[in-house]
């Protein structure tokens, strides 16, 4: 049944939406599901309106009652093989690696993070009250929203904070946005799973986690604050959060926070380590025979199911304002404001506790993130010096630091190397500072952070290293970064057969509100008034992307790049042009699948200095 009015729209599937799967339950990559494992899944209570399919269901099918009306999942069944694998095996094996492999680990509860649209309930009449406030995510083409409050790959945990935020909205009279004509307050809430601090200290990731808390961002339609930094906290500008908005993040509180009075959120009683609310992790396994939400850990592939048990851990980890009152599809703004709870969100990775805030950028999928890095820290020799440019929060660099060091890789600084990140986002500097305090001692004064960009960095970051690792954002590598890494040999201006040069200017990143793949908005006012950071910032990016004629290849000493991939047309463009520059081979690649529901894969490739013939 639907009913719309002006731009919501109110979806639900019945049994008619539901495919029949008839398919024999596989898992080609990864570990086999048993045959009675898949016989016989558990099952998960569902809404009045979705009837439960009565045949077995395909190991990596998506099983989700809002498949055929919401927008962000493309592929019901076959999720371990996502269109970009079957093309990412063909590039691979033409370049001499024919055993390219995929890995998908759980298709259910996998997303850690999570961004829904806030719009008002048509009323009875069909008019739009704007009182109430419903979260979900547009239909396919449209700007219609649908609730999925039984989104199967959200950690469950979220979509009960999504329920949550719904509901104290409607107590404080919240009014939804309208796009129409830009009226309204909630725009968008950011929901972002965190596990516990299960020792002072030591943090745990969501995945790993069937209790975690949800860290609440809520976008607000209002303009940003005439503040100097992109945070502010609510303690030192009390009057910069709307009134609405502090209402609405104290009744979450009241809801769903970890029972701290609401007067009592000073530093003291809320420690950078958010080490107040102390408990262990619930683990995430099933149960025979019993109601459950799929989900799983990321030890294993496919279906899996989280413990539906009831328990009184905290809901609500904290709560952020974010300001964005633009009128186009901009989701989050650059300014944030901390409300309540703990300022830091803490994630595990590997031997690594890495620290986030909301702007931060961190992958959703925690748990096929960690198995990346568990494998590319195996390319990473003990007591190697390694660069990483376009670092983020650090999770890369940060984990490689903290490894024991115990075989003969990982642990690089630990035995007497060096890990160096850059990052081009100034907000991430504090965050990675954060982290850093949380690694062993004689790590800590090998490891540094620069703010820069990564064509601004990479002339020294080829010098004196062992090791190099990109990981571009979906553009992929820039192209004197390119150059730097091929000595302008190969096809470092971007052209390659069959994929057209863009001729788009180089994007300025933006500070962590926006995250780093978004335009810095506030530079880009600067430069066209032709004063200020923007203006120097921006004329530094164009002179640093014109390539030297004379450029050289990188020192032999440097003798491994590692690759990490999130968009395979600009992996194919830089792979072809590191090939073709005579510098490097590939050694080694796999696939990581990151969002399973989605076409797109996650690359991890090792190039090793090609060796001169006698």
């Amino acid at each position: 049944a639907s009913f719309s009015s002006g731009r919501a729209t109110l979806l639900a599937t019945s049994s008619s939406s539901w495919r029949a799967r008839g398919l024999a339950p596989t898992c080609r990559l990864g570990p086999p599901v048993t045959a009675a494992a898949a016989a016989s899944p558990p099952s998960r209570p569902l809404a009045a309106a979705v009837a439960t399919p009565s045949v077995a269901l395909n190991a990596f099918a998506l099983d989700c009652p809002h498949f055929d009306v919401c927008s962000g999942c493309t592929m019901p069944v076959d999720l371990d093989e996502p269109p970009t694998l079957t093309r990412a095996r063909a590039f691979f094996a033409a370049r001499g690696v024919p055993d390219f492999q995929g890995t998908t680990g759980v298709v259910h509860g996998w997303r850690n993070r999570a961004r829904l649209a806030a719009r008002s309930v048509p009323d009875g009449s069909g008019r739009r009250s704007g009182k109430s406030v419903v979260l979900g995510l547009f239909a396919r083409g449209t700007h219609d929203l649908v609730e999925i409050p039984d989104c199967v790959v959200h950690h469950p945990r979220i979509n009960a904070a999504a329920a949550m935020v719904a509901e104290a909205a409607a107590r404080v009279g919240v009014r939804a946005y309208d796009e129409l004509d830009g009226t309204g307050e909630l725009r968008y809430v950011q929901l972002t799973a965190v596990g516990a601090a299960e020792a002072p200290g030591r943090a745990t990731s969501a995945d790993h986690d069937a209790l975690a808390s949800v860290q609440v961002a809520l976008v607000w339609n209002v303009p940003a604050t005439p503040v100097g930094n992109e945070y502010v906290d609510r303690d030192e500008d009390e009057d910069k959060v709307p009134e609405h908005a502090r209402l609405l993040a104290e009744e979450l509180w009241r809801m769903g926070g970890s029972g701290i009075p609401l007067d009592d959120r000073s530093s003291d009683s809320l420690s950078l380590d958010d080490d107040h609310h102390l408990r262990a992790a619930q683990p995430i396994s099933g149960k025979s025979g019993s109601s459950a939400v799929p989900v799983q850990h990321i030890g294993d592939s496919g279906r899996g199911y989280f413990s539906a048990e009831v328990s009184d851990a905290p809901l609500v980890h904290s709560v952020w304002v974010n300001f964005n009152d633009s009128r186009a599809n901009d989701i989050v703004g650059e300014e944030w404001a901390h409300v309540v709870g703990p300022r830091w969100q803490w994630s595990r990775h590997g031997d690594a506790d890495v620290c986030y805030v909301p702007g931060s950028f961190m992958q959703s999928n925690t748990g096929s993130y960690n198995h990346l890095l568990e494998a590319l820290r195996r390319h990473v020799p003990r007591g190697a010096a390694v660069s990483e440019l376009y670092a983020g929060a650090g999770a890369i660099g940060l984990s490689i630091a903290a490894a024991d060091g115990g075989d003969e890789s990982g642990g690089a600084a630990a035995a007497g190397g060096t890990v160096r990140c850059v990052e081009c986002v100034a907000a991430a500097a504090e965050t990675f500072e954060v982290s850093m305090q949380r690694l062993p001692q004689a790590a800590q004064a090998r490891v540094s952070f620069e703010v820069a960009r990564a064509d601004q960095a990479v002339d020294s970051a080829v010098r004196d290293t062992d090791v190099i690792i990109v990981d571009p954002p979906r553009k992929g590598l820039d192209k004197y970064t390119l150059a730097a890494l091929t000595g302008g040999g190969g096809d470092a201006s971007g052209a390659r057969a069959g994929h057209a040069t863009s001729t788009k200017k180089p994007m300025i990143s933006g500070p962590a509100g926006a995250g780093r793949k978004k335009r810095n908005r506030r530079r880009r006012k600067l430069k066209d008034s032709g004063s200020g950071e923007g203006a120097s910032s921006a004329a530094a990016a164009a002179d640093a992307t014109q390539v030297p004629d004379d450029m050289l290849p990188p020192p032999t000493r440097l003798q491994t790049l590692v690759y990490v991939s999130c968009g395979f047309s600009s992996f194919e463009r830089d792979a072809d042009a590191l090939l073709a520059s005579g510098e490097w081979d590939i050694k080694h690649a796999e696939g990581f699948n990151f969002f399973p529901g989605g076409d797109a894969l996650e690359v991890l490739a090792v190039f090793s200095r090609r060796r001169e013939e006698a």
